[in-house]
Order: C-alpha cells, then structure tokens, then sequence
C-alpha cells in the first residue's frame, strides 16, 4: 500500500514537472538601433513588445530633442542634425528570436 502510495507521488511529481515544461512563456523583446543603415546594435530588452515601443519612442524623442534641427520622422526613424551633418537613427523592437543583423555566422 505504501509503495502504492510513493508510486503515485512520483507519477503526479513528475507530471507537474513536465506540464510546467510545456506553457508557452512570453517573449522578450529588444530594442535595435541603426545608424545611417550601418550594422544594427542592440540598445536593451524588455519583458514585453509595449514596453519596448515606450522606449523607441522615448528614445526618438530624446535624441531629437538633444540636437537641435532634427525631426522626428515618425514610427521608428529619426533625422539628427550633428555638426555639418545629419544621421539617420533607425530603431525597432523585436522577438529575442529576430536578429535583424541576420543568423548567426553570416557576415555583419
């Protein structure tokens, strides 16, 4: 009977464990930044796609705001007047499973 007992312990035991396996967790998200369509870097991460986009804005706005003569291009893209110059600053928030530099090995 005790052995009965102990068998069915470890069966639900280790059911427990493997359903927990198996719920689908929430993504983390990354926010991205270009520079004049140079090579994508990675600015942070965040637990979910709206705090990320809070950032992308926030951190549009900032930029622009900084350097006098820049616009806020709308959506993710902002033109910087710096110096004589201006930049382009890209940004996007995505999946930690996207890599917008491309998969792992090819050229960067």
């Amino acid at each position: 009977m005790i052995r009965a007992a102990q068998r069915t312990a470890l069966l639900v035991a280790f059911f427990l464990l493997t359903s927990a396996a198996t719920v689908e967790v929430e993504c983390a998200w990354v926010l991205w930044e270009q520079i004049n369509a140079a090579t994508w870097s990675l600015k942070d991460g965040f637990s979910d796609a709206d705090s990320c986009k809070r950032a992308l804005r926030s951190g549009i706005r900032k930029s622009v705001s900084r350097y006098p003569g820049s616009e806020d291009s709308g959506g993710n893209t902002a033109v910087i007047a710096k110096g004589s110059g201006r930049l382009t600053l890209t940004f996007a928030c995505l999946p930690d499973t996207v890599d917008p530099r491309g998969p792992k090995g090819a050229p960067r």
